[in-house]
């Protein structure tokens, strides 16, 4: 080939844009219909670059755009080198690893490790840079035989789960994308739609790892080449220098371009020519570069959106043709989307969300959860809630599942669902006794749980990926109803067809729970789901790695912190750069090749990917970093590129005491709630704020009265006044003020008004708020039965009498009063202790099953012994039991009743009521004596009255 069919043309992305179209139209100009191939960075660019033809008028019929992967795949595929295989599934990577790793010796250098989560994604990540430098196992572990030590060891062992990983894939007919590539450089040249191409343009790309190199050379050799190359001669693109170098070496011929007729704003243009370099400050008036300080990323996202669309207004430009461009997605692409979202504005997100984020996606993850943790009630609990507006429940409210649940004291296991909800289907279970409402709630939600148990049955028996997929499809099915049935917004179809393509999976391993559970996860996870269409609709919201050879009107640059953007390097966990440098010396002699160096120039990466996204503006750019962190409330450290920017703009890079000075810097107090401009709010709240807030400064008296009419602000202001600015209790803590509340409050609740039994005085002598919220408003905790060990010392207190009341009662019914003991009545006491441990086990929380069965063995212990002292004393025998008195509507357990006591404390007058455990009776019937049953340990505090606080006996 001449040097005229090899061409590497360097510049900017803007002028790479502009020879670009021009390189196709003299294309076009030779041959308007044969095929060009264009190999571009990025679907994107792809997309980006067609419609840019198409808006200059180029004819682009027969330009075919490919990624490296896709074009990798197409060749591959069509010269039959992948003849009787396919693609490896999604997660069936995951999943040989596992196995490969699952036969480890014991001797394995990582066999203490394999099984950690997450391990065989580490493994993966470093088999494939191993693949990209284009080693072979074998070639691995020949170098392992040159180096010592642990490193020796590891290298050896790393290289045999590979030798593993590729014979599993072999066997199963797979091939992954690396493999693909080194089958498409075999066959690149003799690939028919490369022959009959005009010339291969290969566009965007700054580096190569070894294997795309190879890919790469192997398709120039045989097709006229036209590379576009992003390069300048400065600092910044030091970290595209070796691939450039590499392109030239091969025999391109460069071509420097000259900069294009900017269409960019002049402070931009500035901008983009003094980055990181010193220069003259920008002589201009007109801004179209803004810097946002704000106190938090909510803020930041808030604020840059505001003057986004400030700036779409003041410069007529639509939002399809703006971008907001992430280092990272998280948190800023929940953030903007929610936002955007609100305001109308559909944005572009190529990934939204993922099948995981759909109803039927978090169907399938909440079940196998709840399989997971053993039916953990707040996970049955979560999907209930979750499918009951897809299922058919027709007798109760669901509302009240929530509640049942926890009065039954359920935990988890299959068999404390079903037994403590049958149980309080029971027609003398209190909580059941309100109404049919409520027994209907529980009725429905047996059958939701059965018909669940049922469902995961399958799932748990299963032992292939295939049934364990079948299994989980036919509960989706069943609560969900079928693809055709369903509203396509619960993704059930695609859902559905996901699992079920994990049967692939079969003769690779069998599955544990876990890791069905873990695969179902990442396939889920990794189908992404696109949300609007990109130049078409709202901006776009997209990774700046995938903005690269792209331009926009407006661009918002958020996050630039250090840390967020540049990014911290990570090292790989298994082959650090002190290993990957030993083995690049024993293999080539140097130190970077072939194996990649994961902290080596990563920061001249992250510094030539700032220069990219602010060149892909033109006629607005607005970066921004959060200040404070939001959970420690520290301050954050701006971004390098932050005085980098200011830098550019004003001359003279500022320090961090003179940032805030600087003259395109916005700085967003903690305190502001809402714009300086009515004009520019973006809620009902931030306008009429800002409306109270300027009617302030022009004494619009009206304006203002209006607002505190009409917001809630009044009240937010009173509510902190009354918290902060006063040392006494107020309506905010509780206390009634009114005349009337007080004066219903005393006819009702008034001690004087009622008897009142000792344990409320108790109560009330503690705490009187305490007082008010248990004993007038009703209002107690439910306990949560996950969060107890074991079973309430109340509840405990209330068993142990309610089988001492049963055993003396029915001793009473068949002997008469008084009783007195055989030792033969322990048989009949133990039964009766038993049949109750049943019926408390049906209706309360327990805590922990052993542990439960350990108290249940102190009270049977707590009842021998309540049961020997009363068979021995013959002094008295029992003879009443649960007695109540002072109680209008009687409610004591025995016939027997008495009255009230009434007592005088200084002029107020005291009634009082209570129950007594038991009395007995002395043998000739002249002596009484009172028994209270204690359950806890006896206190032997000096005190034991705690200065009128405690009122019972000791």
């Amino acid at each position: 080939m001449t040097s005229s069919d090899r061409i590497i043309f360097t510049g900017s992305y803007e002028t790479l844009e502009h020879a670009f179209v021009e390189e196709i139209r003299r294309l076009r100009r030779l041959d308007p219909l044969q095929p060009i191939i264009v190999v571009v960075i990025s679907h994107l660019v792809s997309l980006y670059l067609a419609r840019l033809l198409a808006e200059r008028g180029i004819d682009h019929i027969n330009i075919r755009f490919y990624t490296l992967d896709d074009l990798a795949l197409e060749i591959s595929r069509s010269l039959s080198k992948t003849d009787g295989y396919e693609l490896i599934p999604d997660f069936a990577d995951q999943a040989v690893t596992n196995a490969v790793m699952d036969d480890l010796s014991q001797k394995s250098y990582f066999k203490s490790v394999v099984h950690f989560p997450g391990f065989s994604s580490v493994v993966l990540a470093t088999i494939g840079d191993l693949k990209d430098a284009c080693l072979e196992p074998n070639q691995v572990k020949n170098v392992a035989t040159s180096l010592s030590g642990s490193l020796k060891r590891k290298v050896r062992d790393l290289a045999e789960i590979w030798k593993g990983y590729q014979k599993v894939l072999t066997a199963q007919g797979w091939f992954d994308l690396q493999d693909a590539m080194r089958f498409a450089c075999e066959g690149a040249g003799s690939w028919h739609e490369l022959r009959k191409a005009l010339r291969l343009l290969i566009y965007g790309f700054y580096d190569f790892n070894p294997l795309q190199r190879l890919f790469v050379e192997s398709l120039m050799t045989s097709k006229p080449t036209t590379v576009f190359f992003p390069y300048e001669q400065d600092d910044t693109y030091t970290y595209a220098l070796p691939a450039r170098k590499w392109l030239v070496a091969q025999g391109l011929k460069e071509v420097v371009l000259k900069p294009v007729r900017s269409d960019s704003h002049p402070q931009i243009s500035h901008l983009k020519d003094n980055l990181f370099k010193p220069g003259k400050a920008f002589g201009g008036k007109e801004a179209s570069v803004r810097l946002i300080s704000a106190p938090g990323e909510a803020s930041e996202v808030r604020e840059t959106v505001r003057l986004l669309l400030n700036e779409c207004l003041a410069k007529a430009i639509p939002l399809h043709a703006t971008a907001i461009l992430l280092r990272r997605t998280h948190p800023y692409a929940h953030l903007y989307s929610e936002l955007l979202t609100t305001l109308g504005l559909e944005p572009y997100l190529p990934a939204a969300e993922t099948l995981a984020d759909t109803p039927a996606g978090r169907c399938a993850l909440l079940s196998l959860e709840v399989l997971e943790h053993d039916y953990l009630r707040e996970k049955v609990i979560e999907l209930a809630k979750f499918v009951e507006p897809h299922i058919r429940v027709r007798r109760g409210d669901t509302s009240l599942w929530e509640r049942v649940s926890l009065e039954a004291g359920i935990m988890r296991g299959k068999d404390e669902w079903i037994e403590r909800l049958t149980g309080f289907l029971d027609d003398d279970c209190p909580t059941t006794s309100t109404g049919s409402e409520e027994q209907a709630a529980i009725r429905d939600l047996l059958d939701f749980v059965r018909r669940l148990m049922d469902n995961l049955a399958s799932v748990e028996k299963a032992r292939t990926w295939s049934s364990n997929a079948q299994a989980l499809v036919k509960l989706l099915r069943d609560f969900l109803g079928s693809p055709q049935d369903t509203d396509a917004e619960t993704g059930l179809a695609e859902v559905t067809a996901q699992i079920e393509a994990l049967g692939k999976l079969d003769g690779v391993s069998q599955p544990t729970s876990s890791r069905f559970k873990l695969a179902v996860e990442e396939i889920l996870a990794a189908s992404q789901i696109p949300r609007g269409r990109f130049g078409r609709t709202g901006p776009a919201i997209i990774g700046i790695m995938a903005a690269r050879g792209l331009c926009f009107d407006a661009v918002v640059i958020p996050g630039l912190t250090d840390g967020y953007f540049p990014a911290h390097p990570s090292e790989d966990p298994i082959l650090t750069d002190l290993d990957r440098i030993e083995i690049n010396r024993t293999l080539t002699g140097t130190e970077t090749d072939p194996l990649v160096l994961k902290t080596t120039s990563r920061y001249d990466e992250e510094r030539l990917l700032f220069k990219i996204a602010v060149s892909s503006a033109k006629q607005a750019l607005i970066v921004s970093y959060p200040r404070l962190d939001p959970y420690s409330m520290r301050e954050r450290r701006p971004s390098p590129f932050v005085y980098a920017t200011i830098g550019a703009i004003e001359g003279r890079k500022p320090t961090p005491e003179t940032l805030s000075t600087a003259a395109n810097l916005i700085h967003i107090p903690l305190s502001k709630i809402a714009p300086d401009d009515p004009v520019w709010s973006l809620s009902r709240n931030e306008f009429e704020t800002a409306l109270a807030v300027a009617s302030l400064s022009t004494s619009r008296i009206r304006a203002l009265v209006d607002y505190l009419s009409t917001t809630s602000l009044p009240r937010s202001i009173e509510a902190e006044s009354q918290r902060w600015e006063t040392r006494s209790l107020t309506p905010y803590d509780g206390v009634l003020i009114s005349a009337a509340a007080r004066q219903k409050l005393a006819a009702n609740h008034s001690v004087s008004a009622r008897a009142v039994a000792v344990t409320l005085l108790q109560d009330y002598a503690r705490c009187p708020h305490f007082y008010f919220l248990k004993h007038i408003l009703r209002i107690e905790p439910i306990p949560q039965p996950v969060d107890l060990t074991r079973i309430d010392r109340r509840l405990r207190g209330e068993l142990l009498h309610s089988i001492l009341y049963d055993f003396f009662t029915e001793l009473a019914q068949k002997r008469g009063r008084p009783i007195r003991l055989k030792q033969s009545d322990w048989n009949l006491f133990e039964s009766i202790a038993l049949a109750r441990f049943g019926q408390f086990e049906k209706t309360h929380p327990t805590g922990y099953r052993m542990i439960w069965e350990l108290e249940k063995a102190q009270i049977l212990e707590q009842l021998a012994v309540i049961f020997e002292e009363t068979l021995f004393d013959d002094s008295y025998l029992p003879a009443y039991f649960e007695l109540s008195w002072g109680y209008k509507d009687d409610t004591s357990q025995d016939e027997t009743s008495f009255g009230e006591v009434s007592l005088r404390l200084g002029k107020q007058p005291l009634r009082l009521r209570g129950r007594i455990d038991r009395i007995d009776i002395s043998e000739d019937g002249r002596l009484a004596r009172i028994v209270d049953y204690k359950t806890g340990k006896a206190r032997t505090k000096p005190d034991n009255f705690d200065g009128g606080r405690n009122l019972q006996i000791p």
